[in-house]
């Protein structure tokens, strides 16, 4: 609807003047004052949304091809669909996926080391936590993960 102190020009159509309307009260807005997330205030509301967009983020898609491409990964010998990465041996599972992605610990009887499993769309992370606070991390398959766990003596759907 269109505001009465607007005044409406004769050849815009309907749905034209509605968003001529509505971008004059945005607008005459631009210098109101607007609360910000650390207190102070904005004149100007775009600046106020765009403060905004990255606190309403909580979560991060982590992919098997994500983390591919993103990392340098070398194939394990006599294991296809498995990968170990490179130069991350201070590297926490929570570092490398970060908190959205569930995972579960795991004191296998067939493995010396803590496991940490974390499944993905395809496949999924299974990380060697070492007693000396280093980490191994592998890269799976869908196959290559049930391979692993399977030797592992670890259910492939953990509850």
């Amino acid at each position: 609807m269109i505001e009465p102190n607007v005044q409406r020009d004769p050849s815009l159509s309907g749905l034209q003047a509605s968003f001529t309307s509505l971008r004059r009260q945005n607008l005459s807005r631009e210098n109101t004052q607007l609360p910000t997330p650390n207190n102070q205030h904005s004149t100007n509301p775009r600046l106020h949304a765009f403060r905004e967009k990255p606190r309403q983020i909580t979560t991060r898609t982590v992919t098997f091809q994500h983390l591919y491409e993103t990392r340098e990964w070398s194939p394990i010998r006599d294991c296809p669909g498995r990968f170990i990465l490179r130069d991350s041996d201070h590297l926490s599972i929570e570092e490398l996926l970060g908190e959205a992605i569930p995972m579960h610990r795991f004191t296998p009887i067939a493995a010396k080391d803590r496991v940490a499993v974390a499944r993905l769309d395809t496949g999924g992370i299974i990380s060697y936590e070492r007693p000396d606070g280093t980490v191994l991390h592998t890269l799976n398959t869908e196959e290559g993960l049930r391979r692993k766990l399977h030797q592992l003596g670890i259910p492939l759907n953990p509850a």
